[in-house]
């Protein structure tokens, strides 16, 4: 007897990978449509570009596919390496290495005037440049003398200039 069943050409052979397929695209939709904040992140939530909603707390949240996208901003301390070259006020060539520690205030304010890539955008050069201006004050020997007062003054500076961006010294 004939059991059309079992052929490689049957409904049975053909529905198993189909509903396989569908398995693992639902299974895909749904993973793509959560996301995770984690403790000490924060994460704007944008819906085709415009900012929808801020999540600080940790823990899973729903986009929609596609149309959502999510930016998260690491709120934790963390550290820039700012290597500059300066002058001081009699012309000596000054090599500058400093450890700028910084925290985010506020992320959807920083996002919307400076965007992601803030460090290279805003830290690196307003460090540079509070540096340089701090040094050009000292003359090379008193700069050795007042290395301290130099270091507080450019810190000064700088926790001010960062400050009105939404990042803080810490």
């Amino acid at each position: 007897m004939y059991n059309q069943k079992n052929q490689p050409g049957s409904i049975q052979h053909l529905l198993l990978p189909f509903f396989l397929m569908v398995i693992i695209g639902a299974m895909s939709l749904v993973s793509y449509s959560l996301y995770i904040v984690e403790p000490g992140f924060s994460v704007v939530h944008l819906r085709m570009g415009k900012i929808i909603a801020t999540k600080n707390q940790a823990g899973y949240y729903f986009r929609i596919p596609v149309i959502d996208s999510v930016i998260h901003f690491d709120l934790r301390i963390k550290k820039a390496l700012i290597e500059t070259s300066a002058l001081s006020k009699d012309l000596q060539a000054v090599s500058v290495g400093m450890v700028v520690n910084y925290r985010i205030k506020d992320a959807v304010k920083l996002y919307q005037n400076v965007g992601v890539d803030f460090e290279s955008i805003i830290i690196d050069p307003f460090s540079q440049e509070d540096v340089k201006a701090v040094v050009a004050q000292y003359n090379a020997e008193t700069l050795i003398q007042k290395r301290h007062e130099a270091k507080t003054e450019t810190i000064e500076a700088l926790r001010e200039r960062l400050g009105s961006c939404d990042i803080q010294l810490v």
